[in-house]
């Protein structure tokens, strides 16, 4: 799975002192094969600057008073394009049957001059909420990214969000088939799992008070304007920290 992270690989001589993790890890040797040391790329990867942003979600992305949207707040702020594919009531089931991955890929593919796309999935809530089954939902899902094209000169990025936190954290609700907000989260990190797309984690987004606060929290469930604003924040730390797992050419 690939982490959203700027990953540093330090390879430290033994006189670095103790370090975290397996005791029984021994350093690289630093013995260099004859006549002269071969010098390796930096793995720390290049940094990515999007283009055009496009969200696919449900209510949580498409609702909010006065239309102050994340997908919005991104084309006010970042002076680049930011499409908003989302509807109430929008499952992964649905958002397949509708088309939606063909319609980032027409959106994508003629005349716009976009190198990278930050494809944005934040979509998880409904299938959870009626009961259709997480083994399902993961299906549906896998099949939601194979369908977005990745060709020609367009390079697209996918993201699949974790859901953010929510009232059905704190009364510990489960849909009918006995399926917990914590399940589907690890369902979306199983789904990042397979390579197809970069997870966004998002535990530490929203605090127990926020969410109980009508101005971030419409419902419990829905952002307000407030909601929205540090969604759009956070998100774009991770999109503005993203660099891609190839190594940098010098």
């Amino acid at each position: 799975m690939k982490i959203i992270a700027i990953v540093l690989v330090a390879l430290c001589l033994s006189a670095c002192g103790g370090s975290s993790g397996d005791s029984s890890f021994s350093p690289i040797s630093t013995a260099v094969a004859e006549p002269a040391p071969v010098e390796t790329a930096s793995p720390a990867g290049i940094r990515v600057e999007f283009d055009r942003y496009v969200i696919v979600g449900d209510s949580i992305m498409a609702l909010s008073p006065a239309s102050l949207t994340t997908a919005a707040l991104m084309l006010m702020e970042e002076d680049k394009p930011a499409t908003n594919i989302s509807r109430s009531g929008q499952a992964m089931s649905s958002a397949n049957a509708d088309g939606v991955a063909g319609a980032i890929n027409y959106l994508t593919a003629h005349g716009t001059g976009e190198d990278n796309v930050a494809v944005i999935v934040e979509l998880a809530h409904n299938g959870w909420f009626r009961s259709s089954g997480l083994d399902v939902y993961y299906t549906d899902y896998v099949a939601f990214l194979d369908g977005v094209i990745d060709e020609g000169e367009k390079n697209i990025h996918r993201f699949c969000v974790v859901p953010i936190a929510s009232l059905w954290d704190f009364d510990y609700r489960v849909n009918e088939l006995n399926e917990s907000y914590a399940d589907l989260r690890d369902t979306v990190r199983q789904v990042a799992a397979t390579g197809k797309c970069e997870l966004i984690e998002t535990g530490d987004w929203y605090t127990e008070s926020e969410v109980f606060d009508t101005t971030t929290f419409l419902d419990g469930l829905h952002l307000g304007p407030a909601g929205h604003r540090i969604y759009k924040d956070r998100l774009m730390e991770v999109l503005n920290a993203y660099t891609t797992p190839e190594l940098s050419a010098n």
